[in-house]
């Protein structure tokens, strides 16, 4: 502190100047201090959030080990470098170099704030095209604009194919996209059981066409085989599971009024997200909102068309208020109305108030209406679904074929993932035994070669030999007996054919007292 003292005497007059000098050093000294004090602890604040940036792009999000990624800033030259490449784009137009371009368009009303979350997940031929994802997902990057006060983040889910999961977030990652990954695993997909006690009575064994009658149809088989499959679908798919996760996200990760939980080949044109805003204003206290499908039904780039009138008739995608409290069914599988059983109890009516329910999916249904679904659902806007690349499948009228295409297409997924399981996991190759102990017949072979004649061997050998002295036969020797199965099968003894599988096998020796001896020698020739 400075203390100024005023004195006619000169040597007074000294002394103060001298405190005033002193003075004026601590002072100096102390903002030095203070200058190089703030200085570090900005240094200290600038990276503590370097390190907090770093950290928060590979968090866990769920129980699921999933993997978020949220893009950094991007420079002025970044932002130029990512627009050329859009335009290097083989199908861009002068007119997606518009939607590009910053929206500066002035709006009749405030818009709602909404984050639009779209899942990813695997293509599954033959209902869609194998490409139909990356396909999809280049066409919304190149033409889908950017929005006033609309984010938008992707959940990739659940990819079996490593190499295409590689592909989808280095699209991502270009375009400088939010995501989050919910991986897959096949250890945990492996310990997944077929639920066979899901079906009703047994109808594996019923051909699909008899004479009586009692046959199934091939709907009916696939939605058997479905029902079979129950909970590997639920794993595999995660079409609940994955919607349920964005509203999630919405809520922790945004300040988003509405939350957008929708199907990762929907694209919203400026047309649609208008209508979305106008019906969002007009209902300031709805906490649901329905968005009719347009389902295209030709390539793409259609839609980029001013010609191109839309048609959305199809089930409904859902808008959710960040405040509603219901959330979608996790126990119903892909393709079993799984976005359905929500629009009931929202009270939304459609066609699906007459569809039929299993009596296994009665039991995990949600009776009770959502009790913050006040009135009737609003509409707004619509939204397209881009082109599955199955033409068949998209026209009017297509329902149940669509449905027979899911159904096999979902089986030839499992089945391929059984393969790798076994493969994989197992080491089982197509020469493994199933049903014999690989290592114990080894060993008896092993001991057989090395001359331990247990008795189980000389009584092999025995019967083998007996078996020798019969014949030799030809293609007209035949018995009324003479064709049927291997002893154990179910035989009918007028046709011989084989009850359950319906096959005729002719494995048995014509002499009927020999099929022992037969057995016997194949057994031996294990030995050999």
């Amino acid at each position: 502190m400075v203390f100024q003292i005023y004195d006619g005497n000169n040597s007074q007059k000294r002394k103060n100047a001298a405190v005033m000098k002193d003075g004026s050093s601590s002072v100096f000294q102390i903002r030095l201090w203070a200058v190089f004090l703030f200085t570090a602890l900005l240094g200290s604040v600038s990276i503590l959030l370097t390190l907090s940036s770093a950290f928060t792009n590979q968090i866990n999000f769920c129980s699921e080990s999933a993997r978020q990624y949220e893009p950094g800033p991007v420079s002025w030259r970044q932002s130029a470098m990512a627009f050329q490449a859009v335009k290097a784009h083989q199908k861009f137009t002068e007119k997606s170099i518009q939607r590009e371009m910053p929206v500066t368009l002035a709006q009749a009303h405030p818009t709602s704030s909404m984050i639009l979350i779209r899942a990813l997940g695997n293509a599954l031929p033959p209902r869609h095209s194998t490409q139909q994802t990356l396909e999809n997902l280049d066409f919304i990057l190149a033409h889908e604009e950017s929005f006033p006060n609309t984010t938008r983040h992707w959940f990739v889910n659940r990819f079996v194919d490593p190499e295409v999961e590689r592909l989808v977030l280095d699209r991502l990652q270009k375009a400088n996209e939010s995501y989050t990954v919910i991986p897959f695993d096949l250890q945990v997909y492996d310990k997944i059981e077929y639920a066979y006690d899901r079906i009703p009575k047994d109808q594996i064994h019923l051909p699909p066409e008899t004479i009586e009658g009692e046959g199934l149809t091939e709907k009916e088989i696939l939605l058997t085989e479905e029902q079979i499959q129950h909970d590997k679908i639920l794993y595999v798919i995660n079409i609940n599971g994955v919607r349920n996760a964005m509203l999630d996200y919405g809520r922790k990760h945004s300040s988003a009024e509405y939350i957008l939980p929708w199907d990762g080949n929907c694209f919203m044109t400026r047309k649609a997200w208008s209508s979305i805003q106008s019906s969002l204003a007009e209902n300031p206290l709805a906490r649901y909102f329905t968005t009719p499908m347009d389902r295209l039904q030709e390539p793409n780039e259609a839609l980029l068309s001013d010609m191109y009138v839309h048609n959305a008739v199809e089930e409904p995608q859902i808008i959710f208020h960040r405040s509603a409290r219901s959330e979608f069914n996790e126990k119903l599988r892909y393709g079993r109305r799984n976005k359905v059983e929500l629009l009931l109890r929202l009270g939304v009516s459609g066609p699906w108030d007459k569809w039929p329910w299993l009596d296994s999916e009665k039991a995990i249904l949600d009776p009770a209406h959502a009790s913050d679904a006040v009135g009737d659902v609003p509409v707004a806007g619509w939204i397209t679904r881009l082109y599955s690349g199955t033409k068949a499948a998209e026209v009017s009228g297509t329902i149940r074929f669509r449905g027979i295409l899911r159904s096999h297409a979902v089986t030839s997924l499992l089945e391929r993932l059984d393969l790798r399981a076994a493969q994989d996991i197992h080491g089982l190759t197509s020469s493994t035994l199933l049903f014999f102990n690989e290592k114990q017949l080894m060993g008896e072979r092993n001991l057989w070669k090395a001359g331990e004649q247990k008795e189980v061997f000389r009584e092999l050998v025995q019967l083998a030999d007996q078996a020798l002295l019969f014949g030799p036969w030809s293609v007209m020797d035949k018995q009324p007996y003479g064709c049927g199965g291997h002893r154990g099968m179910n035989l009918d003894t007028s046709t011989g054919r084989n009850r359950l599988s319906g096959m005729t096998v002719c494995v048995r020796p014509v002499h009927p007292s020999l099929a022992p001896e037969v057995s016997s020698m194949i057994d031996l020739v294990w030995l050999q």
